[in-house]
């Protein structure tokens, strides 16, 4: 065991080192512990908990094998059930509901209810994540967790990663921009339907033409 101011024969420099390696091995390893443990309660809020009754009205816009498998399997047997589905809360249904159901309530219903499952714990991890990347950033020698993370690869610093994004945004645009405008007017459109209006159609005849 070294001890500063008491083992002889050490040089100032070297005991100075074996502090710095020691401390920043001890940080890495409260990062790997803080990094499992903001994946655990994501992972909690991900699989998402408890069930939404719903009735056919409520899920227009599914398609029967869509909803069958959150129909009780004894179907009219089921007396015990309030309604026709049980939908869980979770990363499945929150796709399917928020992407094909033409209903805004049960959209609501479905992302207010999972969402809810990113509790105050989520929070508390990544914000303990992040203060301890930074302290280890700093100590080894860099402005931000970011700059330490971008040092080996070829962009090399956060400002020269953000000029490489603008750039592959801007010249994205001509190609992807129709796309992304077509997107819009389909969101609008769908959101219309939900609330009692018009189907938007195709040149086809379909909700939506060929993009």
């Amino acid at each position: 065991l070294v001890v500063p101011g008491t083992t002889t024969g050490v040089h100032a420099h070297v005991l100075l080192n074996i502090k710095v390696q020691a401390s920043a091995g001890e940080l890495i390893g409260r990062e790997q512990e803080h990094r499992r443990t903001l994946d655990r309660t994501v992972q909690r809020g991900l699989a998402g908990t408890g069930y939404l009754d719903c009735n056919d009205d409520d899920l227009v816009g599914l398609t029967d094998n869509m909803k069958s498998i959150w129909a009780s399997q004894l179907g009219s047997m089921a007396v015990w059930r309030k309604t026709k589905y049980s939908v869980p809360i979770g990363r499945d249904s929150l796709n399917k509901v928020t992407s094909f159901c033409q209903n805004a309530s049960t959209r609501e219903a479905v992302f207010e209810r999972y969402y809810s499952g990113f509790g105050p714990e989520v929070d508390a991890a990544a914000l303990d994540l992040l203060r301890t990347r930074q302290e280890l950033a700093r100590h080894l020698g860099f402005k931000s967790w970011a700059e330490f993370q971008l040092r080996p690869l070829s962009v090399g610093d956060p400002a020269t990663a953000r000029q490489l994004m603008d750039r592959f945004y801007k010249d994205s645009q001509s190609t992807l921009g129709p796309y992304v405008r077509r997107m819009e007017t389909l969101g609008e459109s769908s959101g219309a339907v939900a609330r009692g209006g018009s189907r938007p159609s195709g040149s086809d005849g379909s909700i939506t033409s060929k993009v």
